[in-house]
């Protein structure tokens, strides 16, 4: 990715080990027992895995229905 470069994610996140609406909790449980490696992710997951790629959070805007928007953008770490 280009320095500057952005990715946005869209959709239903846990936060701080929480799920933002008791739907959102069942929903996540149906999916895990269907396919245990699935589910939500948590915000703090993004964060790590996008920071291990060299990008760094740039924005984030609450969404309809308990989802977030993430945004994170490549840096050049010299």
């Amino acid at each position: 990715m280009k320095t500057g470069g952005r990715l946005f994610l869209y959709g239903p996140f846990r936060e701080n080990n929480r799920f933002r609406s008791a739907g959102d909790a069942e929903f996540h449980a149906n999916i895990v027992a269907a396919e245990p490696e699935c589910g939500y992710k948590s915000v703090e997951w993004m964060q790590k895995t996008t920071e291990a790629a060299g990008l760094v959070p740039n924005g984030r805007h609450e969404m309809p229905a308990h989802n977030l928007a993430l945004v994170f953008q490549h840096v050049n770490k010299r």
